[in-house]
C-alpha cells in the first residue's frame, strides 16, 4: 500500500471518528441552551411564514436561519436542527483537518481537531461564516483561473450574508489577495470576475428583500441597529485570553512563514485570520474567538512540523487523540446528569431535558390559560423564546427582546404599545435587570412603575397595567 493510499484511508477513519464525536457532543446537549434556542426559534418562525426583519427583529444576517429552516419544514423538531448543526460543525472540522494535514500530516491534524471539538457547542451563523472562510482559503490554493475567482466571490458574499460585519471585511480581504495573487497582465479581469461572483448572492438577496417587503427593515436592523448593539452589548470574558493568545500566535506564525518561504497561501491565511478575529467584537468570549483560534492552528502546526517534527511520533498522536476523544465523550455523558427523555413536549423528542424544563412548560400552559380567557401574555425575559417553544408559538419581537435586536426603536416603545390594550399581561422575572446584560435597560422600571402584580409563578410575576 503506497503512502498516499494509506494517508487517505487514515483520513477517512479519523473523519468518521471526528464526525461521531461532534454528533454526540451536539445532539446530547441538555435542553435550555439559550444561544441555541434563540437561533432555532427564528428558523421556526420562518417555517410559520414570518419574515426576518419585517416580522422578526434580529441584528444578524438571515442566511443561516433560511438554510436551517428548510429541514424544519419537513419535521419541526429540535433534534432535526441539531443534526444540521452537527453536519455543519463536522464539515468545518473535516476541512480544517484536511488543511492541517496538507501542512504536516494527518497524525498532527487529528489531535488538533479533537481539541477544538472540546470547545465547540451549538452551531450558529458565525460557524457558517467560518465555513465559507475555510473554503476561500482552500480555493485560494487552487490553480489561478477566472472561474476560481468567480467562485471565491460567491463564497465571500455568502460569508457576508452569514454575518455582515466580518463578512464584509472578508470580501475586502479576499479582494486584496486576488490583487496580490494575480499576474499583472490579467489582474483587472481577475478582480472583475471576483466582483462578479460577489454580486450574484448580493443581487439574489436584494430580490429577496424587495419580494418580502423587508428592504427598509433590513437596513434598520442590520446596519443602523449595529451601533446600538455595539454600544449596549460589550463584553470581555477574561477566560478568552488564552484563546486570543493562540490566535495571535497563529498570526505571528503566518508572518514568519511568509518571510521564510514567500508562499502566498500564508498571505491568504493571514488576511483571513485577521478577519476572523473581528467575530469577537464587541463580545469577546470563547464562543466568538473560537473560529479565529481554530483557523490559527494551520500555520502553528506547520511551524511545529518544521522545527519539532523529528521529535513527534504517530504514537504520541494516538495517545493524545485517545485522551481527547475520551474527554469529549465524558463531557457529553456528564452533561446528561439529571436529564431524561420524554415525548411530553412537542418539539423536544429525543432531546435530554431537566426538571427546569417542566417549570417553563407550566409557565407556558399558564400563559395559554390566560390566552383562552381572551388575555394576551407578553414575556419579557431572556427565556421568552424557550417558553414560546414549549407553547408551540412564536412571539416576536419579544422572543428576541434584546438591545440591538429591535432595530433603532426604543424598547420602551414596544411596552407602551402593547399596554394600550387592557387585555395585555406582562410576564417578567424579578431579576430582569441582572438576568442578562443584553436585556434592554429601563424596561423593568417602566413595567413595575406602570403595572401591578396580578399573579406569579416562581420568580416570575404577571403584571397588568394600572387603571387610568
Amino acid at each position: 500500500m503506497n503512502t498516499n493510499t494509506k494517508n487517505h484511508k487514515l483520513f477517512l477513519l479519523f473523519g468518521v471518528i471526528v464526525t461521531l464525536l461532534i454528533s454526540a457532543r451536539v445532539i446530547l446537549i441538555p435542553f435550555g441552551d439559550l444561544d441555541e434556542i434563540w437561533v432555532y426559534n427564528i428558523s421556526r418562525g420562518i417555517t410559520e411564514g414570518l419574515v426576518p426583519y419585517k416580522d422578526m427583529g434580529m441584528v444578524f444576517m438571515p442566511l443561516y436561519n433560511l438554510i436551517f429552516a428548510v429541514p424544519l419544514l419537513i419535521c419541526r423538531n429540535l433534534i432535526v436542527y441539531r443534526i444540521m448543526s452537527a453536519a455543519l460543525l463536522s464539515a468545518i472540522s473535516l476541512i480544517l483537518m484536511k488543511a492541517i494535514s496538507n501542512e504536516s500530516s494527518v497524525w498532527y491534524a487529528l489531535p488538533v481537531v479533537l481539541s477544538t471539538v472540546l470547545l465547540m457547542d451549538t452551531a450558529n451563523y458565525n460557524y457558517l461564516l467560518f465555513l465559507f472562510a475555510l473554503l476561500i482559503f482552500v480555493f485560494n490554493q487552487k490553480t489561478r483561473s477566472y472561474k476560481r475567482n468567480v467562485l471565491l466571490g460567491v463564497f465571500a458574499a455568502l460569508a457576508a450574508l452569514s454575518r455582515q460585519t466580518t463578512g464584509s471585511i472578508l470580501i475586502v480581504a479576499e479582494l486584496v489577495f486576488i490583487i496580490v495573487d494575480s499576474e499583472k497582465r490579467g489582474r483587472i479581469k481577475s478582480v472583475l470576475m471576483y466582483l462578479a461572483g460577489v454580486s450574484v448572492p448580493c443581487v439574489l438577496f436584494l430580490i429577496y428583500l424587495l419580494a418580502t417587503g423587508s428592504f427598509l427593515d433590513f437596513w434598520d436592523h442590520c446596519f443602523f441597529a449595529l451601533f446600538i448593539f455595539g454600544s449596549g452589548n460589550r463584553l470581555f470574558d477574561e477566560s478568552a485570553l488564552f484563546h486570543i493568545l493562540i490566535s495571535l500566535v497563529g498570526i505571528l506564525a503566518d508572518i514568519f512563514l511568509i518571510k521564510k518561504s514567500g508562499d502566498k497561501k500564508y498571505i491568504s491565511h493571514l488576511l483571513i485570520a485577521l478577519t476572523l478575529i473581528t467575530i469577537a467584537l464587541p463580545l469577546i468570549d470563547l464562543n466568538h474567538i473560537i473560529m479565529a483560534e481554530m483557523f490559527s492552528f494551520i500555520p502553528i502546526v506547520r511551524f511545529i512540523k518544521v522545527y519539532a517534527g523529528k521529535y513527534l511520533k504517530p504514537l504520541y498522536s494516538i495517545a493524545v487523540s485517545s485522551l481527547l476523544a475520551i474527554a469529549v465523550v465524558f463531557m457529553a455523558v456528564a452533561g446528561l446528569q439529571g436529564t431524561y427523555f420524554t415525548d411530553r413536549y412537542n418539539e423536544l423528542s429525543l432531546i435530554p431535558v431537566t426538571d427546569i424544563t417542566e417549570d417553563y412548560y407550566q409557565i407556558a400552559m399558564k400563559n395559554k390559560a390566560y390566552e383562552e380567557q381572551g388575555r394576551h401574555v407578553v414575556v419579557l425575559s431572556q427565556t421568552s423564546s424557550l417558553i414560546s417553544l414549549l407553547e408551540d408559538e412564536c412571539n416576536y419581537p419579544f422572543d428576541l427582546f434584546q438591545t440591538g435586536s429591535l432595530g433603532t426603536e426604543d424598547p420602551i416603545f414596544f411596552i407602551e404599545e402593547i399596554l394600550q390594550s387592557p387585555d395585555t399581561i406582562i410576564l417578567m422575572p424579578d431579576n430582569y435587570p441582572d438576568e442578562n446584560f443584553e436585556n434592554p435597560d429601563g424596561v423593568f422600571e417602566y413595567v413595575t412603575d406602570n403595572c401591578s402584580v396580578i399573579d406569579d409563578y416562581g420568580q416570575f410575576r404577571y403584571y397588568q397595567r394600572l387603571a387610568r
